[in-house]
C-alpha cells in the first residue's frame, strides 16, 4: 500500500471520528452504562434506544461502507480493527440489549475509549508527520472520481506488454462507457500506478464512474456464471465421454456465455441515462459488449474496478451527478462487493475451454 493510500485511510478514519461524534457517542454510553442501577427499565430502553440510532446511523452512513474488499480485509486485521467506526457502532448496539441487566459495563466501554483515544492521537501524529514530509494523498480533480483498475500479476505473468495489453482493454471500456453516459469520448485521465498487484487509479466524470461501476456489477454476475462454466468444463473433461460430445458442449458454454454476456449489456443499457444518438448507441452496443467479453476473463481470474481510497469522499459527488439518493449509491456499491467476494471463494485456477476465446476478438 502506497503513502497516498494511508493518509487517505488516516485522514477518513479522524474525518469519520468528527463527523459522527464517536468519542461522544463512547462517552455518553459509559454515563448510560453506569446509570442503568438508577434507571427504570422504561427510560433505560428510551435512552438507549437513541443512543443505538446515533451508532446505526453509523453503519449506514460511514464513509468505510465503500471501501474496496481488500483494504476492509487489511483493517479487519489491522491493530486498529477495534476501534473502526463499524466495530464502535456494533459494539453499543449488541451492547445494550433490552434487559439492562444484560447490558455492557461502563469498564468495558471505558477501555474502548481509552484506546480509541490513543490511536487517535497516534494518527494525528502520522498524518502532521507525513505533512511535513510532504507526503500527501493524491489529490482527484475536480468534478472527477478516482476508479482503480487492479490487474493481479497472475493475469499477465509479470509481461510489460501483457500487462499494457491488459490495461487497455479497461481503458477502451471506460473510454466507451464514458462516452455513452457523458456525450464525449474522453480517456481516462492517469492519477497514479501502484505497484504490488499493479493497482492503476484513474480519474473519470462522476456520471461516467456510476456508469462504469453499473457495467461492472454486471460483469461480475456474468464471471460467477463463467467461473461456474469453466469448473463443469473441467469435471466434464475428465469424463469419457466422446470427442463428439465435447465438442458439442463448447459450443453450449460458447453460447451460454455470450447470451448471458448479451442480457447483462442489455440491461446495463437501460439502467443508465444515453447522451449519444439511436445509432450510435447501437454501435457502443457493439463495442462494450465485445470489451464486456474479455473483461469478464479478466475478472474471473481477479481483475477488479472499484472507487479509490482517494474517491471515497467524493461519493457525496457522485449522489449529485448521477443519483438522486447518496444511500442508493452505497447500496450499489455493497452489492458489487458481495459479488466479488462470491468471486473471491470461486477458484479460478481452472483450464481455459477453447470456446471462451473463440468469440472473444481484441479491443480496437
Amino acid at each position: 500500500m502506497i503513502a497516498s493510500q494511508l493518509v487517505s485511510i488516516a485522514q477518513d478514519l479522524q474525518q469519520e471520528y468528527e463527523r459522527f461524534g464517536l468519542v461522544d457517542l463512547l462517552q455518553s454510553a459509559i454515563q448510560i452504562s453506569s446509570d442503568r442501577p438508577n434507571v427504570n427499565n422504561s427510560t433505560y430502553r428510551d435512552i438507549t434506544g437513541s443512543l443505538k440510532d446515533r451508532a446505526r446511523a453509523v453503519l449506514e452512513q460511514s464513509v468505510f461502507r465503500t471501501y474496496p474488499l481488500d483494504t476492509l480485509k487489511l483493517l479487519s486485521n489491522s491493530e486498529i480493527s477495534s476501534i473502526l467506526p463499524s466495530t464502535i457502532a456494533n459494539m453499543i448496539i449488541g451492547g445494550f440489549p433490552n434487559r439492562k441487566e444484560s447490558a455492557i459495563s461502563s469498564a468495558e466501554l471505558n477501555m474502548y475509549l481509552v484506546e480509541v483515544k490513543s490511536i487517535l492521537n497516534q494518527i494525528a501524529g502520522f498524518l502532521n508527520f507525513n505533512e511535513r514530509l510532504g507526503v500527501e494523498k493524491y489529490e482527484i480533480p475536480n468534478e472527477k472520481v478516482g476508479l482503480a483498475i487492479k490487474i493481479p500479476r497472475k493475469i499477465f505473468s509479470n509481461q510489460v506488454i501483457s500487462f499494457q495489453s491488459r490495461l487497455l482493454v479497461f481503458s477502451s471500456f471506460f473510454r466507451s462507457v464514458t462516452e455513452l453516459v457523458t456525450g464525449s469520448r474522453e480517456d481516462p485521465e492517469l492519477v497514479y500506478l501502484s505497484t504490488t498487484d499493479p493497482t492503476t487509479v484513474v480519474a473519470v466524470a462522476g456520471t461516467a464512474a456510476m456508469g462504469i461501476l453499473t457495467f461492472y456489477k454486471l460483469i461480475l454476475e456474468i464471471a460467477e456464471k463463467h467461473i461456474s462454466l469453466r469448473k463443469a468444463w473441467d469435471e466434464l473433461k475428465n469424463s469419457k465421454l466422446p470427442e463428439s460430445s465435447l465438442s458439442e458442449i463448447e459450443k453450449g458454454i460458447q453460447a451460454g456465455l455470450e447470451t448471458s454476456n448479451n442480457e447483462a449489456i442489455d440491461k446495463a443499457f437501460k439502467a443508465v441515462e444515453l447522451k449519444v444518438s439511436a445509432d450510435r448507441s447501437k454501435e457502443l452496443r457493439v463495442e462494450i459488449g465485445r470489451q464486456a467479453l474479455e473483461l469478464t476473463l479478466d475478472i474471473s481470474k481477479g481483475a477488479r474496478i472499484f472507487v479509490s481510497l482517494e474517491s471515497q469522499q467524493q461519493i457525496e459527488l457522485m449522489a449529485n451527478e448521477a443519483l438522486d439518493d447518496t444511500t442508493e449509491i452505497k447500496l450499489h456499491i455493497e452489492e458489487q462487493k458481495l459479488l466479488e467476494a462470491r468471486l473471491d471463494n470461486l477458484t479460478s485456477e481452472l483450464s481455459t475451454p477453447r470456446a471462451e476465446l473463440s468469440y472473444i476478438a481484441p479491443p480496437k
